[in-house]
Formats: structure tokens, C-alpha cells, sequence
């Protein structure tokens, strides 16, 4: 994979760096999900799981104890839940706590 790179750098002028030569990581982040491409599992950060379940168990909270849940708090959980499905398969979930 590496020749190709040089091959390239080289039809279009550039200078390779050799010491910047490295391969691609098997693990990657981006918008709060990781992609695992050795094990193909997307999955939800830990933080970012740790924060719908914080907002979960203070909506159940908040009516065990028979308060008012504000629509802005309802909506932000229903927001935060249809982000975390955006990263699951219909059907089984890919989250392995």
C-alpha cells in the first residue's frame, strides 16, 4: 500500500516522508460512535452512553417521585435516542457494554 502512496507522490511531484509512513487505525471515533473495522461493531462511546443513561434515570426520577418532566428535557432525551439507533442495525444491537 505504501509503494502506491510513493508511486503517487512521485507522478505529482511531492516528496514522501518517509518517517510519517504508518498504517491505518483498526479503530475509529467520529460524531460520538466507534468504528471497529477488525471486529466490524459500531458502537456508542462509553461517554456518550453514560450521558443518555444519566438523562434516562433523571427522567425516572423525576416521575417516581411525581414531578414535572419539562418537554426540553423529554425532547433531548428523544433526541439523544434517535442519534444512538442512527448507529444500530434494525434488529440486534452492536453495543456490547
Amino acid at each position: 500500500m505504501f509503494e502506491v502512496g510513493a508511486r503517487v507522490f512521485q507522478i505529482v511531484g511531492l516528496i514522501e516522508k518517509i518517517t510519517k509512513q504508518e498504517g491505518p487505525d483498526h479503530v475509529m471515533t467520529l460524531l460520538g460512535f466507534m468504528f471497529d473495522s477488525t471486529t466490524n461493531i459500531i458502537s456508542v462511546l462509553p461517554s456518550k452512553m453514560d450521558e443518555i443513561l444519566s438523562l434516562i434515570d433523571s427522567v425516572l426520577d423525576m416521575d417516581e417521585k411525581g414531578g414535572v418532566i419539562s418537554f426540553s428535557t423529554l425532547l433531548s432525551l428523544h433526541d439523544k435516542l434517535m442519534w444512538a439507533a442512527t448507529g444500530m442495525r434494525l434488529g440486534r444491537s452492536n453495543y456490547h457494554p
